[in-house]
């Protein structure tokens, strides 16, 4: 039985059979994609423990596709300020988080 799914959805990223292996080895599922929509997807479903995701994907910037992911993920009338700040980061300068 697997300690937990992850989700990986990186365009750019030269050798996703690495860290697939990496992940599973350490007892993970893990499901890799290229783009937000197929990770959107995933999200929807319920699929999923974590998320490890690119900021820029061709179809999708990665903070769009997680602000959309906790808006259907919180009760209505909920706000988390933590992600609200997290937002509104430039994207270049949140590289380092």
């Amino acid at each position: 039985m697997p300690a937990g799914s992850i989700l990986v959805a990186d365009d750019g990223y030269r050798h996703p059979d690495v860290l697939n292996q990496a992940l599973s080895r350490a007892g993970y599922e893990v499901r890799l994609t290229g783009n937000a929509a197929t990770l959107w997807r995933w999200v929807s479903q319920g699929e999923g423990d974590l998320v490890i995701t690119d900021v820029v994907m061709p179809d999708e910037n990665a903070f769009d596709l997680l602000r959309g992911s906790e808006d259907a993920a919180q009760p209505a009338g909920h706000r988390d300020e933590r992600a609200e700040h997290l937002h509104d980061r430039d994207p270049a300068s949140s590289a380092a988080l």
